[in-house]
């Protein structure tokens, strides 16, 4: 796979341009706000996630009704109060979790030929390394990836906002990936609140 990995870096980067040219032709104007990679487990496969800020808004009045709702039943039970209080969701848990967005692995057939050659390459790939070669492999390709993007300014669409949220989410929640690759690719704004989440403040 290292053999191969400027013609990933290629099929990778073509994919995901050719995804932000379909939403760029299927939303409004600075509707969303996320756009991250979202890795099977061991990067077996890859995909994309993103959000819209009309659907976290719905989710945060869920939220803030039903904490509103369910303190004010509590009020007379401080034992429950005090158990649900250490049980609350995180402010940003709903922006930041790709698992819990709009759009979760989305245009699956962009990524075809990409996960077709991962599949391929599976054997001579995830036998002969450790699991941290692959992470680091895929870390600093997907890096080198985003930040490209970014540079051609192909976050600078009308779809999204000023400062789009990237990076990588695993289904089973690897925050520390998340972060690491969130320092390399995102804007102090968006990587504080990823930092943050990851602490509970």
């Amino acid at each position: 796979m290292f053999e191969c990995r400027e013609q990933l870096k290629l099929m990778i980067s073509t994919s995901l341009k050719s995804v932000l040219n379909k939403m760029a032709a299927s939303f409004k104007p600075g509707e969303i706000y996320s756009f991250v990679v979202s890795p099977a487990s061991a990067y077996t496969s890859l995909g994309i996630s993103f959000s819209t800020r009309s659907y976290q808004r719905l989710n945060s009045s869920r939220t803030s009704d039903l904490d509103a709702d369910l303190l004010g039943m509590l009020k007379d039970h401080p034992d429950l109060l005090e158990q649900v209080g250490g049980n609350r969701i995180h402010k940003h848990y709903f922006e930041l979790n790709a698992c819990e967005w709009d759009y979760q692995s989305s245009f699956p057939e962009q990524f075809e030929e990409v996960n077709n050659l991962l599949y391929d390459n599976y054997d001579d790939f995830y036998d002969t390394l450790e699991p941290e070669e692959i992470e680091i492999f895929f870390e600093s390709l997907l890096v080198e990836i985003l930040v490209e993007l970014k540079r051609d300014n192909c976050f600078s669409r009308p779809v999204f906002e000023k400062d789009v949220l990237t990076g990588i989410q695993f289904p089973d929640g690897d925050w520390e990936a998340v972060e690491r690759v969130s320092e390399a690719v995102n804007s102090p704004y968006w990587h504080q609140k990823i930092k943050d989440y990851r602490a509970g403040l």
